[in-house]
């Protein structure tokens, strides 16, 4: 089956690439093929405004059309509409990135949340496109979706992926991950109730709210953090105003003067409370000197495009270690 959509205003490369998304996907000159998880076997490719997809799966139409606007991200219209809602700093920032980055979306993979946690966990301290794509590649055309089977993975069947930390932590956290039904109990009351019970791990957490599931990875999950359980949710729901932080978007913000000396998030803290008012979480007692909070609050559903926009910044010009600003394209913005 092949379906045509109209994409204005998009680039499925800049969408894709940032993405945990991609790490489902083989980039081949020729478009994108999704190599695992629901609809594998999906081709995507942009030619000028439209988005040209195709799958040897005999599925209803609407649903391959409604997994499509997923995947690329076109399920949400142009965040470029909605800068002018921000303050003047904020939105004078990020109508030069949206310069530089244009027709950014974020892709969802709802129904491979097992899949993308696993790509997420990976990429703790380390390069996601230079080490993680190529260690998903390795575990996905080894084991494909016997996702169980990855997690019970004896230490030699896992050095014949890779011998990094990450790799062996990843098992952990994938163990925890399928014990969470039993775990539940553990959880403080409040999200006890805001959760329906089952004993399919996916199905716990796919059917929460986002920030039930982000509650959910933080206190079930093993060496799950902040930043970890932020991009799961990204990935995996239609929640845009989700922010994931680390030290090099904290880096960049501060560089470019949008926060102040602001703290990163903290498990201890994030796994009991949230950044905004909840029905399920008490308010944060930090939130004023947290950066997910202070940037949730100004951002809006704008939250998660920054970040991806952030990040491409910093992958290709504000670099943590050594900036390339002489070619920056906001060097005439930046405090720095």
């Amino acid at each position: 089956m092949k379906v045509v959509l109209e994409a204005p205003s998009f680039n499925l490369d800049l969408s894709l690439n940032p993405s945990f998304v991609s790490s489902l996907y083989a980039h081949t000159p020729k478009g994108w093929v999704k190599i695992v998880g629901f609809f594998k076997g999906l081709r995507l490719k942009q030619i000028h405004g439209l988005i040209e997809a195709e799958v040897k799966a005999e599925s209803p139409r609407e649903q391959l059309e409604s997994e499509i606007l997923l995947e690329t991200g076109l399920w949400h219209g142009p965040f470029e509409s909605l800068l002018a809602k921000l303050p003047r700093r904020l939105r004078t920032v990020a109508e030069a990135l949206a310069d530089a980055y244009p027709g950014v979306r974020l892709p969802v993979a709802k129904h491979d949340f097992t899949e993308i946690l696993i790509a997420v966990t990976l990429s703790k301290r380390t390069s996601y496109r230079r080490f993680v794509l190529p260690w998903c590649r390795k575990i996905w055309e080894r084991y494909g979706h016997e996702l169980r089977r990855i997690a019970a993975l004896p230490t030699e069947e896992v050095k014949r992926i890779g011998t990094s930390y990450q790799l062996f932590d990843m098992l952990k956290t994938l163990k925890s991950y399928f014990e969470a039904t039993r775990t539940i109990r553990k959880l403080p009351a409040e999200l006890r109730q805001a959760i329906t019970p089952t004993r399919d791990p996916e199905e716990l957490f796919r059917n929460a709210s986002p920030e039930v599931a982000r509650a959910l990875l933080l206190n079930l999950c093993w060496g799950v953090g902040p930043k970890v359980a932020d991009s799961i949710v990204l990935s995996t729901f239609q929640a845009p105003d989700v922010i994931p932080c680390d030290v090099h978007l904290a880096v960049i913000v501060r560089r470019l003067g949008i926060a102040s000396e602001l703290s990163l998030p903290r498990k201890s803290l994030c796994r009991n409370f949230s950044c905004l008012p909840s029905p399920y979480l008490r308010t944060c007692p930090v939130a004023n000197e947290c950066i997910r909070a202070v940037l949730a609050r100004g951002l809006g559903e704008l939250g998660g495009w920054l970040q991806t926009v952030l990040y491409l910044h910093g992958t290709e010009y504000c670099l943590t270690a050594k900036p390339r600003c002489e070619r920056c394209p906001l060097r005439g913005l930046c405090e720095s």
